[in-house]
């Protein structure tokens, strides 16, 4: 995935709530573009953090376990070698926490507001992707999606200025 793609999805993401904005006559159909702009900020979010994360493959002096977490599989010791094996599913929060760390030199506290912020967003996404029963229309509200936005565009930027040090336009 090249930034291009994810900057897309962002824009998607902007453009679904701006429909939202503009639909006052449908309910259904407004809720609908609200989760739409949800979805694709979040899917940006990972777009960016997966697309950074391969970046990092290349390093030969990455450590085994570093390898591992990037590529998302697990360790296994076989025939007399730890070996990287598998599948191993990691969190975008975690992949997110480990770039800034491991690369940026950045401890995100996940007691600020933005780590809130990212957190809210994820609940949103969890809600639409993961429903345990109807999800709740009172969490799908414009000022919601618009904030989940504008969390996934701040943690971008600074992802590009703490790992790349340069400023990114979104």
């Amino acid at each position: 995935m090249k930034i291009s793609f994810a900057k897309l999805l962002l824009k998607e993401s902007q453009e679904f709530l701006q429909l939202a904005r503009y639909e006052r006559s449908d309910k259904f159909l407004r809720v609908m573009y609200i989760k739409a702009s949800i979805a694709f900020a979040w899917f940006g979010l990972e777009g960016v953090i997966n697309l950074i994360s391969s970046d990092f493959l290349v390093l030969k002096n990455l450590p085994l376990h570093e390898k591992a977490f990037v590529e998302e599989k697990n360790i296994e010791f076989q025939e007399g070698e730890f070996k990287i094996m598998g599948k191993r599913y990691r969190s975008t929060k975690n992949k997110l926490l480990y770039l800034l760390k491991s690369f940026g030199n950045y401890n995100m506290s996940q007691k600020g507001k933005l780590w809130i912020k990212l957190n809210n967003l994820e609940e949103m996404r969890n809600a639409l992707v993961h429903p345990k029963s109807s999800p709740s229309i009172k969490n799908f509200k414009e000022k919601n999606a618009e904030e989940g936005l504008k969390t996934v565009i701040s943690i971008i930027k600074i992802l590009y200025k703490k790992i790349y040090n340069k400023d990114i336009r979104l």
